[in-house]
């Protein structure tokens, strides 16, 4: 695969400006942080509140000054689409697969608006070929999700635009369900609002870089425990019958180390 060129759309700050991006890199920053949250809890295998996660996340930051207030607004948010991953299930607290996918979310916040986000996994402009295979797969994807999702004139996406794609794009996994569509169109809702508060525009709509990082996190709800709750199954084909597919962790942020 060839470097992947940016589409960012005029006047975005959306071109990345990380370096080294690689999958080994991030489940170590989860790892990392999942240590530290644990280090403010009594138990070692607690789950994670809100408070810790976002305590956590400042701290493994570069935020200050004016930005901070934003900052914990935008965390809040993110930890809140978190939780929503679960739907219908309603949580307070993070495992490490929803407190994963948040913490690599938490780093695309744009702390310097002017230089850009950080775009740590790479999925706007890869700086050099990953080797691992499952990471360049999500470059891949993310990159066809940008290319068929519909813009608007000014080339972002709205709100009933990243809808109706992330349904389309999981529709085996939605299955027709109507409890388990319900469920799922609250947690983008959530999700499209983190992608909006990641850059602290005011368009109300997503460029590339929040775009590709909300896709990716909206890829990660629980499609099986929705369908369990709401009193059907799914295989692994994506039609009724014995339940066999786990949340997707398509970066295998809760994989141990070897």
């Amino acid at each position: 695969m060839g470097q992947l060129i940016s589409s960012a759309a005029p006047n975005c700050p959306c071109t990345g400006r990380g370096t080294g991006a690689s999958l080994e890199t991030a489940q170590s920053r989860v790892r990392d942080r999942w240590v530290k949250a644990h280090n403010l809890l009594a138990e070692p295998a607690a789950r994670i509140p809100a408070s810790v996660f976002v305590v956590v996340a400042i701290e493994s930051s570069v935020v200050s000054g004016p930005r901070l207030d934003e900052y914990t607004d935008f965390l809040s948010a993110l930890f809140g689409a978190s939780t929503a991953l679960m739907l219908p299930a309603v949580k307070a607290d993070v495992g490490k697969h929803c407190f994963g996918y948040g913490c690599l979310l938490a780093d695309e916040f744009y702390f310097d608006p002017d230089a850009g986000p950080a775009d740590k996994l790479g999925l706007v402009e890869p700086k050099h070929l990953d080797v691992d295979t499952t990471l360049l797969a999500v470059r891949d994807k993310m990159n066809a999700a940008w290319t068929k999702v519909e813009k608007n004139k000014e080339q972002r996406v709205t709100i009933n635009a990243f809808t109706e794609f992330c349904l389309k794009a999981h529709e085996e996994d939605v299955d027709d369900d109507l409890a388990v569509k319900h469920n799922y169109k609250r947690f983008l809702a959530k999700v499209f609002d983190v992608g909006v508060k990641m850059s602290g525009t005011t368009q109300g709509t997503l460029g590339q870089h929040c775009f590709k990082y909300a896709a990716l996190f909206a890829g990660e709800f629980y499609f099986a425990a929705a369908h369990q709750a709401a009193g059907t199954t799914q295989d692994a084909a994506g039609g009724s019958g014995v339940c066999t597919r786990s949340v997707a962790d398509v970066l295998r942020v809760t994989a141990e180390v070897p």
